[in-house]
């Protein structure tokens, strides 16, 4: 038997410029004994351009999406010269249809940090030459089709839908890890639409509804554990709440098809998500991450969230729990986590594997690998380029080159 685990799970799960970051300024300096988090308040970018320009100067933000973080720049790069009061990483979550993507926009433009979208299922299934493999399925055994949000509301006792949370899950651990690459390259904060420590409330109200099996949460949570501490939490969640009923209505609102009609979206289903978000999720990280929550049951301002988050004071004690993971004694501590984000993504996505399977949902035959084999055989000249780079589709490439 072989391990049946995600297919394509792609590591560039959020759009990245290639250059252009931005003038960002230091206040952080390069000494001993020193946190990330020295500035106290998250600032708008007005007030910020009220300020002084640091007193040691900035460097430019790192192109890390064109070069390499090598020896070099390890050893030269000023880079704790570009962290300031808003390198931070914040996350914006809430309930289903509860205006996330608008907030979380318009906090990363008013305080000048990336915004990071929620991965979808394009960044899973969509190779990077450009084909859909979901077109695969109708060749392929069940087993071994590819499920989507779509495909899970109009038939959630499918095989693959404990499989489709875990690629989830690992498409927002890829997307928060390019998140913690982007700021401790840039010193850009980043704010980021869900993140992988809420992805649990999923699978628990998957689970509770029969969906998926206690072995397939099982090896999910194997995989969270395995995972989960190579990350530096959040510093501070903004989750926009509200009731079972209104979200049921909002549903109704939005109007998509396949979520009015699924027989998932239920009053116990939603109420498991719920639960599962107050003692599973925010409670987890309450002890370190800032942690403010709204009634958006009728949408709100998004400006008042701005004055609240200006009011929280991030600066703590040095043994406080509280942004632990951003507290560092040394600028060597600092580089390593560089390294690793920015160097070491095998090692990371290696973290999503799991020991031993002993979970038939994650397993496949010999013929049913074969048959996988056979089909991926017949794609191979479709697979082969890159997006744009095809000559057999007429794209033209002498110029590309």
């Amino acid at each position: 038997m072989k391990i049946k685990m995600a297919w394509t799970v792609r590591t560039a799960v959020i759009k990245l410029p290639s250059s252009g970051f931005g003038i960002l300024h230091k206040v952080t300096p390069n000494t001993k004994n020193i946190a990330l988090m020295q500035a106290a308040f998250i600032s708008t970018k007005y007030i910020r351009s009220l300020k002084p320009p640091p007193e040691h100067g900035c460097p430019k933000p790192y192109d890390y999406v064109n070069k390499r973080y090598g020896v070099f720049a390890q050893l030269f790069d000023r880079m704790m010269n570009r962290f300031h009061e808003n390198s931070k990483i914040i996350v914006v979550d809430g309930t289903i249809a509860s205006g996330k993507t608008e907030v979380a926009k318009t906090l990363a433009n008013e305080f000048d940090m990336l915004y990071s979208p929620a991965p979808d299922e394009e960044d899973l299934y969509i190779h990077e030459s450009g084909y859909d493999l979901r077109k695969l399925n109708h060749k392929l055994p069940e087993s071994l089709q590819l499920i989507d949000v779509e495909n899970f509301l109009k038939n959630p006792d499918h095989v693959n839908s404990g499989l489709f949370q875990i690629n989830m899950y690992a498409a927002r651990y890829m997307q928060y890890i390019l998140a913690l690459e982007h700021i401790l390259n840039t010193g850009q904060g980043v704010v980021i639409e869900r993140c992988p420590w809420g992805d649990t409330v999923f699978m628990d109200a998957m689970h509770k509804a029969g969906y998926v099996t206690t072995a397939t949460l099982t090896s999910y949570r194997e995989i969270m554990k395995n995972s989960l501490h190579y990350l530096m939490r959040p510093n501070l969640i903004v989750y926009l709440d509200a009731p079972v009923e209104t979200v049921q209505q909002k549903i109704k609102q939005r109007g998509i098809p396949y979520e009015v009609n699924s027989k998932v979206l239920t009053k116990d289903y939603l109420q498991t998500i719920e639960k599962s978000t107050r003692i599973n999720y925010l409670k987890s990280l309450s002890s370190h991450a800032e942690i403010l929550i709204y009634d958006w049951s009728n949408g709100g301002d998004a400006g008042s969230i701005i004055e609240d988050i200006e009011q929280i004071n991030f600066e703590t004690e040095r043994h406080d729990p509280k942004h632990a993971d951003w507290k560092f004694d040394a600028v060597d501590s600092v580089r390593r986590r560089r390294v690793l984000y920015t160097n070491n993504k095998i090692e990371l996505i290696n973290a999503l594997k799991v020991d031993e399977v002993w979970n038939p949902d994650l397993l496949i035959t010999p013929e049913e690998d074969n048959k996988y084999r056979l089909v991926m055989d017949e794609m191979e000249e479709e697979l082969r380029y890159q997006k744009g780079y095809n000559h057999l589709k007429g794209d033209k490439v002498l110029w590309k080159l």
